[in-house]
């Protein structure tokens, strides 16, 4: 029995792009690395409302020119504003379940590090020690999780230098978590200004580079983001690192520039603003322009071109945004032309930065078009392909499995229940929907069947409902109607031996017919199905097929599986069953 591997994962995102696949990248390229701009700040700075800005506006479409809207909260005591709202709703940053998932799927992704903004003279240490309890954890289960590095704030005294003692005394000096630091040129990275006065020990230990916004002005000085990217180097002029971002600030607060006005962001920051629609010189007008990641693809193209050893990806969730205002700040920069209500950094759909698939909007294309993008930067390796015939005899005797087909890997812990408190309007999350774990999924084929095999970390369940233990099944070669990419489920209904397989009736609508019945069998913590190959339009010797298992579906929407019961693989990604005849056979 062989091990699948990343390339075996493969997914369509709801703007029906497709992950790249091994024989359209380079070969896999270990030496490069891909780090994300990851916040712990969520509920840090107070848990008043959540109150998002784009629900706001959509009960006054006036708010921004009127302060005095009964949309708005209290400035004076509500710090922090959300631009939208995230998949995982409103979480505050030290939520087990959130970070858990969060992780999941930057293992999934291939993430190397993460780099935790740290700039505004805050740790979060309480928050950053929950995540790298996750991180250990599925470290130890032995996935290649993030590293991870801390970026503190520009200046070279003053806000950071409290950060920097903190970091040193309570994390690395101590050696807590050495398992998790990220490591360059020898020694353990910080992103901090090294002309701060430093003993000798904290000056010998890390790796220093300076941070910036914008151009590296210096060798051996990491930006978080330029437009355009610019490459960092080192002191000898090799290229060390290059950040790229969802969106961007173009110019100087202080530039005089006439521009300004004309295309600032509705947020009423006096910054010249690319947002997620701006290519080509100009923001894209086409509805739903923000979904396609325009500004960040252009920027990745430029990274693929200028191939960089690390590229910094601005960013995976900020989310938080202060509410400034001529009530709350004297600073003439916030109050831009006569307006009273400042954002600055996020605002909405458009003007923000994050890639953490949100609710409605733009769903998860910028987590899909990330996947792209480290696939295509760091290469692929070839994915485990089936060469052999086997056939599963008996499928109740589940020994046959121990030598066949190809066997697929997930974690564990993603049904554990979600307890936590949130805002202060909210309460807290609850999510008990996590039923049956898996953990191992095989394939298996001989010339006239595909055999399906799950195995769930405790004994499944008894027979329940239609979202009990179902296969989703895509054919690549097949035409016709699919409910996101997906053909064909198995066992939305069943008897003792039986158990259903349907088509997809209407093109983008979980709408099935029944095709057929197929053998299956459950058995402690294992379930085993068998299907006609010609069911699912299998007519050649060379295939390829992808599957997702999933128990306890609770919406049919396919973000549903980030969120709800468990699958595997994780969201939208489906493992993929390779299978070549070898000559020998």
């Amino acid at each position: 029995m062989k091990l699948a591997n990343h390339s075996n994962f493969n997914a369509i995102d709801h703007l029906s792009r497709a992950l790249p696949n091994f024989d359209s990248v380079k070969a896999k390229d270990n030496t490069k690395v891909v780090g994300l701009f990851y916040y712990l700040w969520h509920g840090y700075h107070g848990t008043q409302g959540p109150y998002d800005i784009t629900k706001i506006l959509q009960q006054d479409p006036n708010a921004m020119d009127n302060l005095d809207s009964s949309a708005w909260p209290d400035p004076t005591n509500v710090p922090m504003l959300h631009w939208g709202e995230p998949m995982f709703g409103y979480y505050l940053a030290d939520d087990e379940w959130v970070l858990r998932r969060h992780v999941q799927m930057f293992i999934d992704a291939q993430i190397d590090v993460l780099y935790f903004d740290v700039t505004n003279g805050f740790n979060y240490e309480q928050n950053y020690l929950r995540l790298f309890e996750v991180l250990t954890e599925l470290q130890e289960q032995g996935f290649q999780v993030p590293k991870v590095c801390f970026y503190l704030a520009p200046q070279t005294r003053g806000c950071g230098t409290g950060n920097l003692e903190s970091l040193w005394f309570n994390l690395y000096k101590p050696e807590r978590y050495k398992n998790l630091w990220f490591y360059w040129k020898g020694k353990p990275l910080i992103i901090c200004h090294s002309k701060r006065q430093l003993p000798d020990e904290v000056r010998a230990f890390f790796t220093w580079r300076a941070p910036t916004w914008g151009d590296p002005k210096t060798p051996e000085c990491w930006a978080w983001e330029g437009n355009p990217p610019k490459m960092a180097t080192d002191l000898d002029g090799n290229p060390e690192q290059m950040a790229i971002s969802v969106c961007a600030n173009k110019c100087d607060l202080d530039s005089e520039d006439p521009l300004y006005g004309d295309n600032m962001s509705d947020g009423h920051w006096g910054a010249l603003v690319h947002g997620r629609s701006w290519h080509n010189g100009a923001k894209d007008e086409r509805e739903n322009a923000t979904h396609y990641g325009f500004h960040i693809g252009e920027q990745m193209e430029f990274a693929l071109k200028e191939d960089p050893p690390v590229v910094f990806v601005c960013q995976w969730n900020e989310w938080l945004v202060p509410f400034l205002t001529t009530q709350t700040t004297d600073a003439p920069r916030y109050n831009y032309r006569g307006h009273d209500i400042c954002f600055r950094d996020e605002f909405n759909e458009e003007y923000s930065r994050d890639i953490e698939p949100m609710k409605g909007g733009y769903k998860d294309a910028y987590y899909m078009q990330l996947i792209s993008f480290v696939r295509r930067f760091k290469g692929m390796e070839a994915p485990t392909v089936d060469t052999v015939l086997s056939t599963i005899k008996n499928i109740d005797r589940f020994t046959e499995w121990d030598t066949a087909g190809i066997a697929y890997r997930k974690y564990i812990g993603g049904c554990k229940p979600r307890d936590h408190r949130a805002y202060d309007a909210i309460g807290k999350y609850t999510n008990y929907t996590g039923r049956n774990e898996f953990h191992i999924s095989k394939v298996a084929s001989d010339d006239q069947y595909i055999y399906f095999y799950a195995e769930c970390v405790n004994k499944i369940t008894a027979a329940n409902g239609d979202n009990w233990m179902n296969l989703y099944i895509r054919n690549p070669k097949l035409t016709g109607p699919s409910w996101e990419g997906y053909h064909f489920i198995i066992n939305r209904s069943r008897s003792s031996k039986l158990t259903a397989v349907e088509r997809c009736a209407k093109n983008g609508e979980y709408s099935w017919d029944g095709i057929g019945e197929v053998e299956y069998s459950v058995k402690n913590n294992k379930i085993n199905v068998k299907i006609p190959k010609m069911l699912l339009g299998i007519s050649s010797e060379d295939f390829s097929i992808e599957f997702k298992w999933s128990d306890n579906m609770q919406d049919r929407d396919v973000m549903d599986f980030y969120v709800n019961g468990d699958c595997a693989p994780m969201g939208r990604l489906n493992y993929t069953y390779y299978f070549k005849k070898s000559a020998e056979a």
